[in-house]
């Protein structure tokens, strides 16, 4: 076949770009028009498709004897041409017969119009009838002037004119056109374009648009042609073909489109972009997808419910339509058993297991299992199907050779895949996994080459994805297993992914809305450890403490009620809501109280505008009055009417009867104590005003019981009380002004001891409370003096009671049972998690309410995830044991680091791994040492042996700050990116060249290693139990999965399924009593490594899932320190020279962690030059807790906190005004002032504090509480520390961004305070919580003095 070419077009195009260019003057004033146009030659581009603006300038210039009355095509054409340099008016480049009702082109750039080739043009792909002189171009036209044989000659484009593709994925591309000559002569043109069949893709390199090289792409009989790119770039696609009349003869004009070829994403990449585009979805897959990658905010939750409701009310759907509904809702969070459908509660579960389909067809059998473990849902009464049923009948269902089908006897994947899933959670039972081996015998089978699955005889996405899903739910490794010719399924899955970010269905990888759900799926199971379906359902049923108050009376005391979303209807809504409200939860404390709401008037409201509003509760009515009914939860005022508050579990709801005018809602600090007879105790009430905010609440008389009397609340809304007599009390408050309550009735609950200072009727225990790893310790042990028949229940509350601490709990005597702790609750670490106790270290078999612990008892209140593994649950019985974790003190490793170092003293020998752990801790490194290292490098000519003698050079030259490019003249680095022998040497030269490289920026274009390549190396050598092997398909071996861990550790984001897997190969080759090993080679350096990982990952070396026995890791490896200072290999040894310098590293590693620096290979961090503590920093650091122990020692250090007369810190004291601007100015490095006269009335002159609360109010740093007062003695709250704080540093935060679960609660003067110290990272409170009112404990206003001082040093 013979190429028509203009050779000459080159050399005349280079010519003309010399030529001078001249400026063509504008001839009219019409309003320019936007076009695109392109002028392609036979064989080339002369200009690329280009945006023009056109208007009628003035063609004398370019030939024309006279203008026409408005712009036309030869305007664009013009202008075409100067775009790209040329000037058609001097350069003889354009020649036109201009005639402006027709006109033709005579020439472009020496090729003229003759009787076989001429110039044509296009406008939005049709002939426009008229000459490029006549035609009037419109906005965004897109005109295509080309030159081809009018006789045999097709005007072509393709479907797209830009394309972004990704590298090695293929996409498809269509070449449409019609037949010049068919137009002339039809009786009525046609220019819709039909399929241009066995064309030549040509394809132009580098953004050139003179594409030279011919590809193997050509279309096909529908005009369309595959193309795949195996590099990234932009590349210009068009197309030849030759006629089949004459081959000599082009008879397509050149089409044109640019492709811009990108990285394909990775899978975790991908499923991204696919959320984002699925944000406010209402699609019942992209549910399951978004739930699953923890983007459930992106569910439209309510259209999602309606399209539910739909299928629901619709007497005729199918059972997989119920089911699909019933996932979807699972996903969203809502109970699929308690969906609200046109004012009624419909068990979608319930309708699903008894309908007429699942009698006889598989796939709605497969589909109601996932429904039905979709939400944990339990059996509906009287339900026809039930779990074992269904799985009885899917395992009855299957093909003869294994596996499933929709029908016939031969095994689909796609309803395998299915089966599969559902079957999952089942897996254990020997029928189950019978039938899941074969059938995943028969996938293995089905498999294709390129790792994907085909379905009717197609390759699709759809099985592969649906397969991924399934291999996922069984936990089946699929980068291991499944695995044809080195693809894995999600390699072929990815390989249908779509420019646009969808998939397609097959390799045309055209965006498919049903292969971009089934897709998202797959990609969404690859992120999420639990199967798929499985999701965490909010529960129908909430439970909630309410009291309802009168104004001098109580209507129904603090009761615990169970609400569910029942039938407001017959109580005045005309609309249910969809969950339980404030409304519900009044409606059952009336009835559990003796009421019968609907029949003896006890609640009187209606529905209004804005929802229900009461009129009246048990008989206190407010028609003709001022008064209101009003609700606080949680004890902020409710902002909402009481049927369009949402409750959440264990919420507090006080509705109250107030008056709108003075009243205000008030409550107490404490709702409960436990206290001995007369030992007095303090309240705090608080009261809550509109436009007052909150204040304490002077001058409320004390009820006990129900009887005034002699106590009153004073300025501070303190009052003292002592309560003579055993029993329960309850504690509440009144005041009037005048005449009228002003303030609702608080509530506290008085437990009353018999007096344990009578002789003979009181013991000593120790008590400590453990919270998670958020929260820390919350009480810290201590030795207590209590009564001799005082439960632990008793002992506990009383303890968290004198320390301001929150609790719930329900019950009393032997059924108390505490359910959260300083908001740490029940349930919030998993469903099994909640609070447990130990006496002496054994879990007794009674409950926390019932147990009276003897004489000298240890008794230790605990958080775990796990009350399976722990019986003493929230105060129950049960036997076994229970384990301490003895928390290693910042002294313990800064001791062992210091021995370490005192038996390196004097050794000259040592490694090069020991001196990185000597430079880790700012030891200096003699340069002799160095200058040792230059000569022996010069001397073997810069040529070391190993890959990894490499690496241990550069990783000791980069932590002490050495250039790694210019080392005894030769680069270092490149020894290691251009090395040749990594690959030789295994997971070893993967590892230590990868130590070296991450983050050492951009490396050159040719290096033949990158950190990206050698990570995708590396994770090769993982087993499918999670453990690294020296060689791949070796035995996983501890010491080496910990190491390619440290490694991995920057690349965490998209590794994270290896590295979670390799952690927990780690915590399962962990023996039981800690240590790591096989029978005597349990060595020090295996557990040395794995502390190095952890900090690397930014994991505590204390991690729970390392506690064996009560002992840490580090416990573990401090065993093995002699009294030499050194490290054994095996315990009992002589030290080792490997095993210190891997000792020293591991507790240097753990010391940078702990100092929120990372680990040892962040080179940029060091520790502190070790000093021995001769004693501790407190006499009372024992009640520090683990969290803060160490900024109270940097405070002691820094000058900011000194001891009292007995050196102690009192760390869980609350602490006052006064004593936080000491603390303050002493952080800002302020002197106290020199007078001890007073500003403020209640800050006495001569006081110790006066000095320094005056250079506060001289340095504009307090302000008082009004009145001229400042409350000195007050314990100063976490919002006002946060007022002061932001005034002395002039913070500044943003309210409106500020995203705290109680902001509601903040007071109005300090919110733009909290938001700035929040969002600084000041103070950030626990678990989004940041609890303004709540008093500040010493130990935690040191914590923040600390970082102001170390953020702000003067």
């Amino acid at each position: 076949m013979k190429r028509s070419a203009f050779r000459v077009l080159p050399v005349l195009l280079a010519m003309l770009l010399c030529t001078a260019m001249l400026l063509v003057p504008a001839f009219a004033a019409d309003t320019p028009t936007e076009v695109y146009i392109r002028i392609e030659a036979e064989d080339m581009t002369l200009v690329p498709r280009t945006k023009i603006s056109v208007d009628n300038f003035d063609l004398t210039s370019y030939g024309a004897t006279s203008n026409p009355d408005s712009a036309r095509a030869v305007h664009a054409i013009i202008r075409a041409l100067e775009s790209q340099g040329l000037e058609p008016a001097t350069d003889g480049t354009l020649d036109v017969g201009y005639d402006f009702t027709g006109g033709t082109i005579k020439s472009i750039c020496g090729l003229e119009s003759g009787s076989e080739k001429s110039w044509m043009y296009t406008v939005n792909q049709a002939d426009p009838g008229i000459g490029v002189c006549g035609y009037t171009p419109k906005a965004n036209d897109e005109i295509v002037v080309y030159y081809i044989d009018w006789m045999y000659g097709n005007a072509t484009w393709f479907d797209q004119d830009e394309i972004t593709a990704y590298k090695d994925s293929p996409f498809t591309i269509s070449l449409s056109g019609f037949n010049l000559m068919e137009q002339m002569f039809a009786a009525k043109p046609d220019y819709t374009g039909k399929p241009i069949a066995g064309a030549q893709i040509l394809v132009g390199k580098d953004g050139s648009f003179s594409p030279e090289d011919s590809t193997a792409f050509s279309t096909d009989e529908q005009g369309m042609a595959t193309v795949t790119f195996d590099s990234t770039g932009t590349y210009y696609l068009s197309a030849e073909r030759f006629s089949e009349y004459d081959d000599t003869v082009l008879d397509i004009a050149r089409p044109a489109c640019l492709v811009t070829v990108i990285e394909p994403p990775t899978f975790a990449e991908a499923a991204n972009k696919i959320a984002e585009q699925k944000k406010n979805s209402r699609g019942f897959w992209d549910a399951v997808s978004l739930s699953s990658l923890q983007k459930a905010n992106y569910i439209d939750k309510a259209g999602l419910m309606e399209e539910a409701a739909l299928i629901v009310a619709n007497a005729k759907a199918s059972a997989t339509d119920l089911e699909k509904a019933a996932i979807a809702l699972s996903a969203a969070g809502v109970n699929a058993t308690a969906f609200r459908v046109e004012g009624q509660n419909i068990d979608l579960i319930d309708k699903i297991l008894n309908h007429k389909d699942l009698n006889s067809l598989i796939n709605a059998q497969v589909y109601a299992l996932l429904a039905l473990d979709s939400g944990d849902y339990g059996m509906p009464a009287g339900a026809v199907w039930s779990r074992e049923k269904l799985v009885e009948n899917i395992l009855s269902d299957v093909c003869t050779n294994g596996g499933w089908t929709f029908s016939g006897d031969t095994a689909d994947p796609d309803m395998t895949a299915m089966a599969l899933t559902a079957l999952a959670p089942y897996k254990d039972q020997s029928a189950v996994k019978a039938e899941i081996d074969k059938a995943l015998s028969v996938l293995r089978t089905l498999q294709e080459e390129d790792g994907s699955f085909a379905s009717g005889g197609m390759k699709n996405s759809l099985s592969t994805a649906s397969v991924i899903v399934a291999l996922r739910s069984l936990g089946i490794d699929i980068e291991t297993d499944f695995v044809k010719d080195q693809n894995t399924s999600v390699d072929a899955m990815m390989s249908y992914l779509a420019p646009d970010g969808g998939f397609g269905i097959d390799s045309n990888a055209q965006s498919s809305t049903m292969a971009t759900e089934q897709c998202f799926m797959a990609l969404a199971s690859l992120q999420k450890e639990e199967p798929l379906y499985q999701f965490a359902v909010d529960s129908s049923e909430k439970t909630v403490t309410i009291r309802i108050e009168g104004m001098d009376q109580t209507i129904v005391p603090q009761t615990s009620v169970k609400v569910d979303n029942f039938d407001l209807q017959p109580y005045g809504m005309k609309n249910n809501p969809s969950s339980p409200t404030v409304l519900h939860a009044i409606i059952k404390a009336l009835q559990a109280n003796g009421y019968n709401p609907l029949e003896d008037g006890s609640l009187a409201g209606s529905e209004g505008d804005y929802g229900y509003f009461i009129t009246g509760i048990g008989g206190l009515n407010t028609a003709d009055t001022t008064t209101s009914w009003m609700y606080a939860v949680n004890n902020t005022e409710g902002q909402v009417s009481v049927s369009a508050y949402e409750l959440s579990d264990n919420e507090s709801v006080v509705v109250y009867l107030s008056d709108w005018n003075v009243g205000g809602y008030a409550w107490f600090d404490k709702q409960s104590v436990s206290v001995d007879t007369n030992e007095e105790f303090t309240l705090q009430l608080k009261v809550s005003k509109y436009g007052a905010g909150i204040t304490p609440c002077e001058g409320a008389t004390i009820l006990v019981d129900g009887k005034e009397t002699s106590y009153r609340t004073d300025a501070d809304g303190k009052a003292k009380i002592k309560i003579s007599t055993t029993g329960t009390h309850t504690i509440s408050a009144v005041r009037k002004t005048g005449e009228i309550i002003d303030i609702s009735r608080p509530y506290c609950k008085a437990t009353v001891s018999s007096s344990s200072s009578t002789p003979g009727s009181q013991k000593t225990v120790t008590l400590s409370v453990i919270g998670n790893s958020k929260t820390g310790t919350i009480l810290a042990e201590t030795k207590r003096t209590v009564g001799k028949t005082d439960s632990v229940f008793t002992i506990v509350t009383k303890a968290l009671d004198e320390k301001g601490i929150s609790y719930l709990y329900t019950g009393s005597g032997e059924t108390a049972y505490i359910s959260s702790i300083a908001g740490l609750a029940e349930f919030d670490n998993g469903p099994n998690s909640g609070w447990n106790y130990s006496i002496n270290g054994t879990q007794p078999n009674k409950s926390i309410g019932a147990y009276i612990p003897a004489d000298g008892d240890t008794i230790k209140l605990t958080y775990t995830g796990d009350y399976t593994q722990n019986n003493s649950f929230g105060g129950g019985g049960g036997g076994g044991t229970t384990t301490t974790t003895k928390p290693e003190s910042k002294d313990d490793i800064a001791d062992a680091i210091q021995s370490i170092l005192k038996y390196y003293n004097g050794k000259s020998d040592l490694s090069k791994w020991a001196l990185y752990g000597l430079a880790v801790n700012s030891q200096e490194i003699p340069q002799s040492y160095f200058d040792a290292l230059e000569a022996e490098l010069t001397e073997k000519g810069g040529n070391l042996r190993l890959a990894t003698d490499y690496a241990g050079l550069a990783l000791l030259l980069k932590r002490t700050g050495r250039p790694l490019t210019d080392f005894a003249g030769f680069n270092i680095l490149e020894k290691i990116y251009n090395n040749q022998e990594i690959a030789k040497q295994g997971v070893n030269g993967y590892i230590f060249s990868l130590l070296v490289l991450s983050g050492e920026g951009a490396l050159p274009e040719d290096a033949l290693w990158t950190p990206e390549k050698i990570v995708s190396e590396l994770v090769n050598y993982q087993n499918s139990d999670g453990g690294f092997a020296l060689s791949i398909g070796g035995a996983s071996e501890i010491d080496i999965t910990a190491m390619a861990l440290a490694a991995l550790a920057p690349y965490k984001d998209g590794q994270s399924e290896r590295i979670d897997r390799a952690i927990a190969y780690l915590v399962n080759a962990q023996n039981s009593d800690g240590t790591h090993g096989y029978g005597s080679d349990k060595t020090s350096e295996s557990t040395a490594q794995i502390i190095v990982a952890l900090a690397e990952l930014g994991i505590d070396a204390k991690d729970s899932r390392f506690v064996k026995n009560g002992k840490t890791l580090l416990d573990i490896l401090l065993g093995y320190q002699n009294t030499d200072g050194g490290f054994a290999h095996i315990a009992g040894e002589s030290s080792n020279a490997i095993a210190t310098e891997q000792a020293l590293l591991a507790l240097s590693a753990y010391q940078l962690y702990k100092q929120g620096k990372g680990g040892v290979y962040n080179f940029d961090a060091k520790l502190d030059p070790v000093e021995p503590q001769p004693e501790q920093a407190f006499s009372d650091m024992d009640n520090v807790s683990d969290w803060a122990a160490d900024f109270i020692i940097r405070a002691k250090g820094y000058g900011i906190l000194n001891g009292n007369e007995s050196n102690q810190c009192l760390p869980q004291d609350n602490l006052t005004r006064a004593e936080f601007v000491v603390l303050l100015l002493k952080t800002m490095g302020l002197e106290k002032a020199d007078s001890f006269t007073s500003v403020f009335t209640d800050v006495a002159d001569g006081s110790w504090y006066t000095p320094y609360v005056l250079r506060a109010f001289e340095n504009g740093l307090i302000h008082g509480v009004g009145d001229g007062l400042f409350a000195p003695d007050q314990p100063i709250t976490r919002e006002d520390m946060a007022v002061i704080i932001s005034n002395a540093y002039q913070l500044t935060g943003d309210v409106q961004s500020l995203d705290l679960k109680d902001t509601n609660t903040v007071s109005l003067y300090a919110k733009d305070a909290v938001a700035a110290v929040y969002q600084n990272g000041i103070m950030l409170g626990s678990d989004g919580w940041f609890s303004p009112q709540e008093f500040t404990t010493r130990e935690m206003a040191v914590v923040v003095m600390v970082k102001l001082y170390e953020d702000n040093p003067s």
